[in-house]
Protein backbone atom coordinates (compact mmCIF):
# COMPACT_ATOMS: atom_id res chain seq x y z
CA UNK A 1 0.00 0.00 0.00
CA UNK A 2 1.30 3.66 -0.71
CA UNK A 3 2.60 5.18 2.05
CA UNK A 4 0.44 8.45 1.82
CA UNK A 5 -2.57 6.49 1.42
CA UNK A 6 -2.06 4.36 4.46
CA UNK A 7 -1.34 7.71 6.83
CA UNK A 8 -4.83 8.89 5.53
CA UNK A 9 -6.94 5.69 6.27
CA UNK A 10 -4.76 5.81 9.31
CA UNK A 11 -4.91 9.59 10.52
CA UNK A 12 -8.20 10.86 8.85
CA UNK A 13 -10.57 8.06 9.06
CA UNK A 14 -8.84 6.25 12.05
CA UNK A 15 -8.70 2.91 10.38
CA UNK A 16 -5.94 0.39 11.97
CA UNK A 17 -4.53 -1.23 8.85
CA UNK A 18 -3.90 -5.41 9.03
CA UNK A 19 -2.41 -7.73 6.72
CA UNK A 20 -2.50 -6.98 3.28
CA UNK A 21 -4.17 -9.55 1.10
CA UNK A 22 -4.29 -10.80 -2.76
CA UNK A 23 -4.72 -7.73 -5.52
CA UNK A 24 -4.32 -5.43 -2.62
CA UNK A 25 -7.02 -5.93 -0.16
CA UNK A 26 -6.72 -5.52 3.44
CA UNK A 27 -7.82 -6.01 6.31
CA UNK A 28 -8.65 -3.30 9.10
CA UNK A 29 -10.55 -2.14 12.04
CA UNK A 30 -12.43 1.22 13.19
CA UNK A 31 -11.00 2.81 16.18
CA UNK A 32 -11.86 1.71 19.37
CA UNK A 33 -12.04 -1.18 22.06
CA UNK A 34 -15.49 -2.41 19.72
CA UNK A 35 -13.54 -2.29 16.03
CA UNK A 36 -15.66 -3.03 13.40
CA UNK A 37 -13.71 -5.25 10.75
CA UNK A 38 -14.10 -4.07 7.34
CA UNK A 39 -12.22 -4.88 4.14
CA UNK A 40 -10.22 -2.03 2.27
CA UNK A 41 -8.90 -2.47 -1.65
CA UNK A 42 -6.23 0.15 -2.90
CA UNK A 43 -5.92 0.30 -6.40
CA UNK A 44 -2.92 -1.23 -7.92
CA UNK A 45 -1.61 2.22 -9.73
CA UNK A 46 -3.23 5.46 -9.62
CA UNK A 47 -6.34 6.27 -11.47
CA UNK A 48 -5.78 9.48 -12.69
CA UNK A 49 -1.65 9.23 -12.90
CA UNK A 50 -1.88 10.15 -17.42
CA UNK A 51 -3.01 13.61 -16.88
CA UNK A 52 -4.09 16.55 -13.97
CA UNK A 53 -6.03 18.27 -16.77
CA UNK A 54 -9.25 18.48 -14.85
CA UNK A 55 -11.24 18.40 -18.48
CA UNK A 56 -9.72 16.12 -20.38
CA UNK A 57 -11.57 13.09 -21.26
CA UNK A 58 -9.62 10.68 -18.57
CA UNK A 59 -10.38 12.84 -16.04
CA UNK A 60 -13.89 13.48 -17.08
CA UNK A 61 -14.16 9.53 -17.69
CA UNK A 62 -12.41 8.81 -14.28
CA UNK A 63 -14.55 11.45 -12.41
CA UNK A 64 -17.96 9.62 -13.84
CA UNK A 65 -16.73 6.48 -12.55
CA UNK A 66 -15.88 7.63 -9.30
CA UNK A 67 -19.99 9.09 -9.12
CA UNK A 68 -21.35 5.65 -10.31
CA UNK A 69 -19.30 3.81 -7.55
CA UNK A 70 -20.12 6.32 -4.48
CA UNK A 71 -23.48 5.83 -5.94
CA UNK A 72 -23.69 1.75 -4.91
CA UNK A 73 -23.39 2.89 -1.54
CA UNK A 74 -27.07 3.22 -1.38
CA UNK A 75 -27.65 -0.15 -2.45
CA UNK A 76 -27.53 -1.71 1.51
CA UNK A 77 -29.62 -3.97 3.07
CA UNK A 78 -29.20 -6.60 0.92
CA UNK A 79 -28.52 -10.26 2.27
CA UNK A 80 -27.01 -10.85 -0.94
CA UNK A 81 -24.72 -7.72 -1.35
CA UNK A 82 -21.92 -6.73 0.11
CA UNK A 83 -21.91 -3.21 1.78
CA UNK A 84 -19.83 -0.75 0.59
CA UNK A 85 -18.80 1.40 3.39
CA UNK A 86 -16.99 4.28 1.59
CA UNK A 87 -15.48 5.40 -1.34
CA UNK A 88 -11.90 7.76 -1.47
CA UNK A 89 -9.37 8.99 -4.33
CA UNK A 90 -6.12 9.92 -2.40
CA UNK A 91 -3.30 10.85 -4.14
CA UNK A 92 -5.06 8.92 -7.32
CA UNK A 93 -5.44 6.31 -6.06
CA UNK A 94 -9.15 4.39 -5.63
CA UNK A 95 -9.38 3.23 -1.79
CA UNK A 96 -13.13 1.60 -1.16
CA UNK A 97 -13.81 0.16 2.26
CA UNK A 98 -16.33 -3.01 2.29
CA UNK A 99 -18.09 -4.92 5.07
CA UNK A 100 -15.54 -8.04 5.79
CA UNK A 101 -16.07 -11.64 4.91
CA UNK A 102 -15.75 -13.79 7.20
CA UNK A 103 -15.01 -17.33 5.33
CA UNK A 104 -13.12 -15.97 1.89
CA UNK A 105 -14.22 -16.53 -1.38
CA UNK A 106 -16.27 -19.32 -3.24
CA UNK A 107 -13.08 -19.97 -4.69
CA UNK A 108 -11.69 -20.86 -1.09
CA UNK A 109 -14.72 -23.08 -0.54
CA UNK A 110 -14.03 -24.57 -3.88
CA UNK A 111 -10.51 -25.46 -2.56
CA UNK A 112 -10.88 -26.64 0.82
CA UNK A 113 -13.72 -29.16 -0.80
CA UNK A 114 -10.59 -30.14 -3.35
CA UNK A 115 -8.02 -30.49 -0.41
CA UNK A 116 -10.76 -33.42 0.82
CA UNK A 117 -10.81 -35.24 -2.70
CA UNK A 118 -13.85 -33.94 -4.22
CA UNK A 119 -13.64 -32.70 -7.29
CA UNK A 120 -15.97 -29.30 -6.85
CA UNK A 121 -18.58 -28.71 -4.02
CA UNK A 122 -20.87 -30.85 -3.30
CA UNK A 123 -24.64 -30.05 -5.10
CA UNK A 124 -26.16 -29.88 -1.62
CA UNK A 125 -24.12 -26.78 -0.79
CA UNK A 126 -23.35 -25.08 -4.07
CA UNK A 127 -27.31 -25.04 -4.77
CA UNK A 128 -27.60 -22.37 -1.67
CA UNK A 129 -24.51 -20.37 -2.47
CA UNK A 130 -25.80 -20.29 -6.72
CA UNK A 131 -29.25 -19.27 -5.01
CA UNK A 132 -28.09 -16.79 -3.06
CA UNK A 133 -25.79 -15.30 -5.22
CA UNK A 134 -28.87 -15.44 -7.84
CA UNK A 135 -30.29 -13.35 -5.56
CA UNK A 136 -27.76 -10.26 -5.27
CA UNK A 137 -27.56 -10.69 -9.06
CA UNK A 138 -31.34 -10.21 -9.75
CA UNK A 139 -31.71 -7.61 -7.10
CA UNK A 140 -28.68 -5.38 -8.67
CA UNK A 141 -29.78 -6.11 -12.03
CA UNK A 142 -33.23 -5.08 -11.62
CA UNK A 143 -31.85 -2.13 -10.28
CA UNK A 144 -30.04 -1.05 -13.80
CA UNK A 145 -26.64 -2.12 -12.15
CA UNK A 146 -24.92 -4.60 -13.71
CA UNK A 147 -21.91 -6.11 -11.55
CA UNK A 148 -19.73 -7.36 -14.80
CA UNK A 149 -17.32 -9.53 -12.99
CA UNK A 150 -19.48 -12.35 -11.51
CA UNK A 151 -16.97 -15.10 -10.46
CA UNK A 152 -15.71 -17.23 -7.73
CA UNK A 153 -13.37 -15.03 -5.97
CA UNK A 154 -16.16 -12.12 -5.79
CA UNK A 155 -18.88 -14.38 -4.35
CA UNK A 156 -17.94 -14.23 -0.92
CA UNK A 157 -18.87 -15.96 2.26
CA UNK A 158 -20.45 -14.69 5.21
CA UNK A 159 -21.73 -17.60 8.14
CA UNK A 160 -22.45 -20.17 5.27
CA UNK A 161 -24.44 -17.71 3.07
CA UNK A 162 -23.08 -15.75 -0.01
CA UNK A 163 -22.80 -11.98 -0.52
CA UNK A 164 -22.17 -10.44 -4.36
CA UNK A 165 -18.93 -8.48 -3.84
CA UNK A 166 -16.52 -6.21 -5.33
CA UNK A 167 -18.33 -4.11 -6.96
CA UNK A 168 -15.85 -1.94 -7.93
CA UNK A 169 -16.28 -2.28 -12.13
CA UNK A 170 -20.28 -2.20 -11.61
CA UNK A 171 -21.46 0.19 -13.39
CA UNK A 172 -24.83 1.30 -13.98
CA UNK A 173 -27.22 0.77 -16.52
CA UNK A 174 -27.62 4.52 -17.78
CA UNK A 175 -24.05 4.71 -18.53
CA UNK A 176 -23.56 0.48 -19.11
CA UNK A 177 -25.76 -1.04 -21.95
CA UNK A 178 -23.95 1.11 -24.85
CA UNK A 179 -20.45 0.74 -24.15
CA UNK A 180 -18.09 -1.15 -21.86
CA UNK A 181 -14.36 0.32 -20.36
CA UNK A 182 -12.82 -2.80 -19.75
CA UNK A 183 -12.14 -5.11 -16.93
CA UNK A 184 -14.25 -8.35 -16.23
CA UNK A 185 -12.09 -11.98 -16.72
CA UNK A 186 -11.67 -13.91 -19.03
CA UNK A 187 -13.43 -17.22 -19.74
CA UNK A 188 -16.59 -15.57 -17.07
CA UNK A 189 -17.24 -12.40 -19.35
CA UNK A 190 -19.08 -13.13 -22.42
CA UNK A 191 -17.57 -11.97 -25.66
CA UNK A 192 -19.56 -8.82 -26.62
CA UNK A 193 -18.59 -7.28 -23.26
CA UNK A 194 -14.45 -7.68 -24.38
CA UNK A 195 -15.12 -8.18 -28.06
CA UNK A 196 -17.07 -5.09 -28.75
CA UNK A 197 -16.85 -3.22 -25.34
CA UNK A 198 -20.80 -3.78 -25.12
CA UNK A 199 -22.83 -4.96 -22.18
CA UNK A 200 -26.18 -7.16 -22.27
CA UNK A 201 -28.88 -7.40 -19.74
CA UNK A 202 -27.34 -10.99 -19.69
CA UNK A 203 -23.94 -10.28 -18.93
CA UNK A 204 -24.32 -11.27 -14.86
CA UNK A 205 -25.62 -14.30 -15.49
CA UNK A 206 -23.53 -15.16 -18.16
CA UNK A 207 -20.85 -15.16 -15.75
CA UNK A 208 -22.62 -17.00 -13.06
CA UNK A 209 -22.97 -20.07 -15.63
CA UNK A 210 -18.98 -19.81 -16.36
CA UNK A 211 -19.10 -19.63 -12.16
CA UNK A 212 -21.40 -22.75 -12.16
CA UNK A 213 -19.02 -24.73 -14.10
CA UNK A 214 -15.91 -23.99 -11.92
CA UNK A 215 -17.62 -24.60 -8.56
CA UNK A 216 -19.34 -27.42 -9.78
CA UNK A 217 -16.45 -29.10 -11.84
CA UNK A 218 -13.23 -27.56 -10.21
CA UNK A 219 -12.35 -26.72 -14.13
CA UNK A 220 -12.15 -23.45 -15.66
CA UNK A 221 -15.45 -22.83 -18.08
CA UNK A 222 -13.00 -22.60 -21.11
CA UNK A 223 -10.25 -23.72 -20.57
CA UNK A 224 -7.00 -23.00 -19.12
CA UNK A 225 -5.11 -21.32 -21.96
CA UNK A 226 -6.38 -17.79 -22.77
CA UNK A 227 -6.29 -18.72 -26.52
CA UNK A 228 -7.99 -21.82 -26.46
CA UNK A 229 -10.70 -19.73 -24.00
CA UNK A 230 -12.06 -17.09 -26.57
CA UNK A 231 -12.09 -19.44 -29.55
CA UNK A 232 -13.85 -21.38 -27.17
CA UNK A 233 -16.58 -18.79 -26.18
CA UNK A 234 -16.81 -17.09 -29.29
CA UNK A 235 -17.96 -20.75 -30.71
CA UNK A 236 -20.30 -21.64 -27.41
CA UNK A 237 -18.37 -24.71 -26.66
CA UNK A 238 -17.45 -24.00 -22.29
CA UNK A 239 -15.70 -27.46 -20.68
CA UNK A 240 -19.02 -29.66 -19.78
CA UNK A 241 -17.14 -32.73 -18.59
CA UNK A 242 -18.70 -33.90 -15.43
CA UNK A 243 -22.21 -32.27 -15.56
CA UNK A 244 -24.77 -34.44 -16.93
CA UNK A 245 -26.77 -34.28 -20.33
CA UNK A 246 -30.04 -32.07 -19.38
CA UNK A 247 -27.46 -29.62 -16.76
CA UNK A 248 -25.09 -29.11 -19.37
CA UNK A 249 -27.82 -28.15 -21.78
CA UNK A 250 -28.98 -25.42 -19.45
CA UNK A 251 -25.30 -23.85 -18.94
CA UNK A 252 -24.73 -24.09 -22.53
CA UNK A 253 -27.91 -21.77 -23.36
CA UNK A 254 -26.88 -19.24 -20.76
CA UNK A 255 -22.86 -19.54 -22.80
CA UNK A 256 -24.66 -18.87 -26.00
CA UNK A 257 -22.05 -16.81 -27.73
CA UNK A 258 -24.72 -14.30 -28.97
CA UNK A 259 -26.59 -12.30 -26.21
CA UNK A 260 -30.00 -12.67 -28.20
CA UNK A 261 -29.29 -16.58 -27.77
CA UNK A 262 -29.50 -16.60 -23.81
CA UNK A 263 -32.06 -16.78 -21.86
CA UNK A 264 -33.45 -13.48 -20.43
CA UNK A 265 -35.32 -14.50 -17.19
CA UNK A 266 -32.85 -13.83 -14.86
CA UNK A 267 -30.53 -15.32 -12.43
CA UNK A 268 -32.75 -16.69 -9.99
CA UNK A 269 -34.61 -18.63 -12.79
CA UNK A 270 -31.52 -19.75 -14.25
CA UNK A 271 -30.27 -21.27 -11.02
CA UNK A 272 -34.16 -22.65 -10.93
CA UNK A 273 -33.31 -24.57 -14.15
CA UNK A 274 -30.28 -26.11 -13.08
CA UNK A 275 -31.73 -27.61 -9.85
CA UNK A 276 -34.77 -28.95 -12.48
CA UNK A 277 -32.64 -30.64 -14.85
CA UNK A 278 -30.99 -32.83 -11.92
CA UNK A 279 -34.12 -34.17 -10.96
CA UNK A 280 -34.70 -37.36 -12.30
CA UNK A 281 -38.05 -37.17 -14.79
CA UNK A 282 -41.38 -38.47 -12.79
CA UNK A 283 -41.82 -41.84 -14.32
CA UNK A 284 -45.38 -42.38 -15.85
CA UNK A 285 -47.94 -44.14 -13.49
CA UNK A 286 -48.38 -47.42 -14.69
CA UNK A 287 -52.12 -49.04 -15.30
CA UNK A 288 -53.38 -51.67 -14.15
CA UNK A 289 -53.36 -54.93 -16.62
CA UNK A 290 -56.26 -55.64 -18.27
CA UNK A 291 -57.40 -59.20 -18.96
CA UNK A 292 -57.72 -59.63 -23.38
CA UNK A 293 -61.02 -62.09 -23.36
CA UNK A 294 -63.04 -64.30 -21.58
CA UNK A 295 -61.48 -66.14 -18.54
CA UNK A 296 -61.65 -70.02 -18.27
CA UNK A 297 -61.82 -71.96 -14.67
CA UNK A 298 -58.18 -72.28 -14.98
CA UNK A 299 -57.60 -68.58 -15.60
CA UNK A 300 -59.32 -67.45 -12.86
CA UNK A 301 -56.57 -66.86 -9.76
CA UNK A 302 -56.71 -69.77 -6.95
CA UNK A 303 -57.24 -67.40 -4.19
CA UNK A 304 -60.79 -65.92 -5.68
CA UNK A 305 -61.94 -69.59 -5.46
CA UNK A 306 -60.75 -70.07 -2.04
CA UNK A 307 -62.13 -66.68 -1.27
CA UNK A 308 -65.46 -67.12 -2.55
CA UNK A 309 -65.43 -71.05 -1.07
CA UNK A 310 -64.96 -69.89 2.46
CA UNK A 311 -67.54 -66.94 2.03
CA UNK A 312 -70.05 -69.32 1.17
CA UNK A 313 -69.50 -71.42 3.77
CA UNK A 314 -69.19 -69.04 6.41
CA UNK A 315 -72.66 -67.53 5.61
CA UNK A 316 -74.12 -70.79 6.06
CA UNK A 317 -72.57 -71.51 9.59
CA UNK A 318 -73.62 -67.99 10.54
CA UNK A 319 -77.08 -68.27 9.92
CA UNK A 320 -77.29 -71.75 11.44
CA UNK A 321 -75.83 -70.51 14.43
CA UNK A 322 -77.95 -67.07 14.33
CA UNK A 323 -81.16 -69.37 14.32
CA UNK A 324 -80.44 -71.69 17.48
CA UNK A 325 -79.24 -68.91 19.51
CA UNK A 326 -82.69 -67.02 18.23
CA UNK A 327 -84.85 -70.38 19.10
CA UNK A 328 -83.05 -70.62 22.74
CA UNK A 329 -83.52 -66.72 23.34
CA UNK A 330 -87.32 -67.31 21.91
CA UNK A 331 -88.06 -70.35 24.56
CA UNK A 332 -86.88 -68.07 27.31
CA UNK A 333 -88.59 -65.42 27.01
CA UNK A 334 -92.11 -67.30 26.18
CA UNK A 335 -95.12 -65.54 27.59
CA UNK A 336 -93.22 -62.45 27.62
CA UNK A 337 -95.70 -60.11 24.80
CA UNK A 338 -94.21 -60.36 21.29
CA UNK A 339 -93.16 -56.63 21.37
CA UNK A 340 -91.15 -57.24 24.10
CA UNK A 341 -89.70 -60.34 23.40
CA UNK A 342 -88.43 -58.48 20.21
CA UNK A 343 -86.81 -56.18 21.96
CA UNK A 344 -84.77 -58.86 24.41
CA UNK A 345 -83.87 -60.82 21.71
CA UNK A 346 -82.15 -58.33 19.67
CA UNK A 347 -80.21 -56.82 22.82
CA UNK A 348 -79.02 -60.07 23.90
CA UNK A 349 -78.58 -61.83 20.28
CA UNK A 350 -76.32 -58.64 18.71
CA UNK A 351 -73.70 -59.06 21.24
CA UNK A 352 -73.50 -62.63 21.73
CA UNK A 353 -73.57 -63.44 18.19
CA UNK A 354 -71.08 -61.28 17.13
CA UNK A 355 -68.58 -63.05 20.00
CA UNK A 356 -69.15 -66.20 18.86
CA UNK A 357 -69.62 -65.87 14.62
CA UNK A 358 -66.74 -63.98 15.13
CA UNK A 359 -64.42 -66.63 16.94
CA UNK A 360 -66.03 -69.25 15.09
CA UNK A 361 -66.15 -68.48 11.88
CA UNK A 362 -62.98 -67.36 11.73
CA UNK A 363 -61.95 -70.87 12.88
CA UNK A 364 -63.66 -72.57 10.49
CA UNK A 365 -62.79 -70.23 7.94
CA UNK A 366 -59.08 -71.26 8.54
CA UNK A 367 -59.42 -74.92 8.33
CA UNK A 368 -61.25 -74.68 5.09
CA UNK A 369 -58.30 -72.94 4.12
CA UNK A 370 -56.20 -74.99 4.98
CA UNK A 371 -57.28 -77.99 3.62
CA UNK A 372 -58.10 -76.40 0.09
CA UNK A 373 -53.57 -75.74 -0.04
CA UNK A 374 -53.03 -79.04 1.71
CA UNK A 375 -55.38 -81.10 -1.53
CA UNK A 376 -53.43 -78.92 -3.72
CA UNK A 377 -50.10 -79.65 -2.20
CA UNK A 378 -50.60 -82.95 -2.25
CA UNK A 379 -52.01 -83.44 -5.85
CA UNK A 380 -48.63 -81.67 -7.01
Amino acid sequence: MDEAVRQFLENEHHLKIGRGGFAEVFEATTAGELGVACALKVSLDPLDKSSDAADTPHQQTLHKEIENLKSLRWLTGHPNVVTLMDVWLVGGYLVTRWELATEGSLLDVLARYQQQGQQGIPLSVLFRYMTDAAEGIDFLNKLGVYHRDIKPQNLLVFHGRVKVGDLGLAKLAGASTASHTGGGTLGYLPPEAYGEHRLSQTVDVYSLAATYIKLRTGREPFGDNPREAVKRQEEGQPVLDGLTRREAQVVQAALAPKPEDRPRQGAVRFVKALRNALEPPAAPAALPAQPSGPQTAQQVPAQRIRGASVGAIRVAIEMAIYGAIAGAISAIVEGISSGIKAAIVAAILGPIFGAIVGAIGGAIGGAIYGAIEGAKKAKS
